[in-house]
């Protein structure tokens, strides 16, 4: 954002006499907005991956058992009300 308000048509917006607010939302928050998209889908991509890298080497949190014995006893008795 630095370098985007030291720029040639910020510097020409306001000696035409915008306002700050007209600055940022006409010149200067268009100007940033990609490379914020950007960074932010790289920084959520990388922490899904270090999230998932010790699941798959198996060193994760292992899956709870007591959610199948809960399922198997839920199951017959939702049946039998069908």
């Amino acid at each position: 954002m630095l370098t985007v308000k030291n720029e040639e048509y910020v510097q020409a917006a306001r000696a035409l006499g915008a306002t700050d607010s007209a600055i940022l939302v006409r010149h200067i928050l268009p100007n940033i907005l990609p490379p914020v998209i950007i960074e932010t889908s790289l920084s959520l991509s990388f922490a899904i991956l270090m999230e998932a890298a010790p699941h798959f080497f198996g060193s994760g949190p292992q899956p709870v058992e007591r959610a199948a014995a809960w399922t198997a006893s839920v199951v017959p008795e939702a049946t039998s009300m069908i």
